[in-house]
């Protein structure tokens, strides 16, 4: 059997807490540092009132139609993606800083799904177009190397270096450690420079899906090599530019997954390394047109988690911690009301 063949088996792999951030004491340590984080970034800009710890500029939030193959393979029918058909799906883009700077600052893109299958489970799709994988190998050093990136976003790139400098000093993070991270951060932002939204490809969690442990995705469509992204470097370039391709017509992404093959290939407990697997397409997201405001406000107030409709591993068991807490102290719509926007 080949190694594509063998990819889509997935099986074998069980998560396992590598992460000392996993032990329940020390993960609510580190919700209470992120609550701090966000704190600070209330206070200096937005008043005292809490919003999101990350992603909190919105590019795009948009309905649209989330349609699952039937043809998809076998091994990826189980889950969130067990039944195929037309779901409709809440789509929001953002910039991945916790404030609100321009479009031409550097920043992690993200985009997030939330739909709810024909059982009426919940459920989210997060991912950023970070190259397949995150700055940090695990949830610890995510959110210590997180207070030098709040740094920069409240007082510059300076400000980003000197609190850097403190972190290894002070040993909550490794020079190495420290470098690699920010290594990653300068390819995947500060030389990075999107010409559309469309064109990027953005990566998400590792989970599991069924007996497989998978990375779900959303990549460019066919359809998206058509024109060129707006070089017009506004503030709002980005959202400036999907706004006029929908007035052209429907915006499309491919759904994929990619599959556990090895530690090596796909590392579940090191999630600053890419994984190496083929991309199996499984279905497609359709944004049909301009959004109405009431819509893109209206998905503007709803929690997202990585853990609705998932089995988390690695860093992501983290993340929904993390995100729960988030989503309660800017008092999120949750479940019950946003149910709602489909039953209308």
């Amino acid at each position: 059997m080949n190694r594509a063949a063998d990819s889509r088996s997935g099986a074998g792999e069980n998560d396992s807490p590598h992460d000392d951030a996993l032990a329940p004491e020390r993960l609510q340590e580190l919700v209470r540092h992120v609550e701090r984080q966000q704190a600070r970034v209330a206070q200096a800009e937005f008043q005292g009132c809490p919003r999101r710890g990350q992603h909190e500029k919105p590019l795009l939030a948009a309905f649209g139609t989330l349609t699952i193959s039937p043809s998809r393979p076998s091994e990826t029918r189980f889950g969130a993606f067990a039944e195929a058909g037309r779901f409709k799906v809440a789509v929001r883009f953002s910039n991945g800083q916790p404030n609100t700077h321009p479009d031409t600052e550097p920043d992690v893109r993200g985009v997030a799904l939330k739909f709810f299958t024909h059982a009426g489970e919940e459920t989210d799709l997060l991912a950023t177009n970070e190259g397949g994988r995150s700055h940090a190998p695990n949830v610890t050093q995510f959110v210590e190397f997180a207070d030098a990136l709040v740094e920069q976003a409240l007082r510059g790139i300076g400000a980003f270096f000197a609190a850097l400098s403190r972190l290894v000093w002070k040993r909550r993070l490794g020079f190495v450690a420290a470098a690699e991270m920010f290594g990653v951060l300068l390819v995947e932002t500060i030389w990075r420079h999107p010409q559309s939204l469309i064109f990027e490809r953005y990566w998400g969690s590792v989970t599991k899906l069924g007996p497989s442990t998978i990375k779900y995705s959303i990549q460019p469509h066919s359809s998206s090599s058509r024109g060129r992204g707006r070089r017009r470097k506004s503030k709002d370039y980005l959202r400036d530019d999907l706004i006029a391709r929908l007035k052209d017509g429907p915006v499309r992404f491919d759904v994929c997954v990619q599959f556990f093959i090895s530690e090596e290939l796909t590392p579940v407990h090191d999630a600053s390394i890419a994984w190496r697997a083929p991309l199996v397409c499984i279905g497609e997201l359709e944004l049909p047109s301009v959004p109405p405001r009431e819509d893109e406000s209206a998905i503007e107030t709803f929690a997202f988690n990585p853990c609705n409709g998932f089995e988390a591993l690695g860093i992501t068991q983290a993340r929904c911690a993390i995100y729960r807490a988030s989503a309660r102290e800017r008092n999120a719509a949750q479940s019950d009301e946003i149910r709602r926007h489909w039953s209308e």
